[in-house]
């Protein structure tokens, strides 16, 4: 068990501590201020404002060019493979569907009916909604 002299020169070692902690946490303090006022004093009004002109400058360029000079359009020319199926054989074979049947027997029917070759596939892809119909 330690001695009531030993509890005082812990208690003294301590405050000397604290005081110490206390004395660096202020110079501490201090420089950010320094560091606070110096940026305050490098970023003036007026340099901010001839960084936001500038901004703006370059935003109105790149918005013009981009007007200019439009993106292009994914296959522009209708290169590939043509899509077979309308809005009027879309809606056939979600009626079809709605009545029970098969993709199978979709596909047979919709073939007779409106005399086009059309695969089980994309009568699946009509049903699932990932058929992207043709533009009319």
């Amino acid at each position: 068990m330690p001695t009531e002299e030993q509890y005082k020169k812990l208690i003294h070692e301590l405050r000397d501590e604290l005081h110490r902690l206390s004395d660096e946490v202020d110079l501490r303090d201090e420089k950010l201020k320094e560091k606070n006022e110096r940026l305050k004093q490098s970023v003036t009004k007026a340099y901010h404002k001839e960084k936001m002109d500038n901004l703006r400058k370059e935003y109105e360029e790149k918005l013009s060019e981009v007007i200019a000079n439009p993106p292009r359009i994914h296959n522009e020319r209708g290169a590939g493979r043509k899509r077979i199926a309308t809005k009027e054989v879309a809606a056939r074979v979600l009626e079809l569907r709605g009545q029970g049947l098969s993709q199978a027997k979709i596909t047979v029917m919709v073939a007779e009916e409106f005399n086009i070759k059309i695969g089980r596939t994309t009568v699946g892809e009509i049903i699932r909604g990932n058929y992207k119909l043709p533009d009319e």
